[in-house]
Formats: structure tokens, C-alpha cells, sequence
């Protein structure tokens, strides 16, 4: 479990941290249960859950996305939603 892990880590060590976690997880199977107010951070995993109140409100599995595509993904999500274009 991560509780905003890059969160006190610049952008280079950010970056070495998520490589380090996601080798972890293809190449060993660990699960990491991670939160990340990030949108960038979040990209590095293969599914992404919003939890508002204790709710799952929105959820987006990666797939055969990119990470790039998938970061759209996750942006477009979340722009929408502080737009308030998603109900809640």
C-alpha cells in the first residue's frame, strides 16, 4: 500500500519510484494499492479507481492503451468531473 508515494519526490526520483513499482508488479505479480491526487502517477497502473465519500464513482482499466493514451484517459476524466459535467 502507497499513500502518495512521489508526493515529497522530484519529478526524476518520481519517475524512478513508479518504474521501480511497476516492474514489481509485471514481473512479480505484487499488487500495489496506491493513492495519487496525479494524473501522470496514476498512468503507471493498469486500472484506476475514483472513490468519492467512500463510493467508487469512476473506473478505467488500461488495457491495451498506452500509458499516453491512458493518461488522456484519466485526464479527460477527471477535467470532466471538476467541471462538474459528471453526476455525482
Amino acid at each position: 500500500m502507497a499513500d502518495e508515494p512521489t508526493g515529497a519526490l522530484d519529478s526524476s526520483n518520481s519517475f524512478e519510484l513508479m518504474k521501480i513499482m511497476k516492474q514489481l508488479n509485471d514481473e512479480q505479480g505484487v499488487t500495489i494499492i496506491m493513492v495519487t491526487h496525479d494524473p501522470l502517477v496514476a498512468s503507471f497502473s493498469k486500472r484506476m479507481i475514483m472513490i468519492r465519500d467512500g463510493s467508487i464513482e469512476h473506473e478505467v482499466v488500461r488495457g491495451n492503451m498506452t500509458q499516453k493514451e491512458y493518461l488522456r484517459e484519466i485526464n479527460a476524466l477527471q477535467d470532466a468531473e471538476n467541471e462538474g459535467l459528471l453526476s455525482i
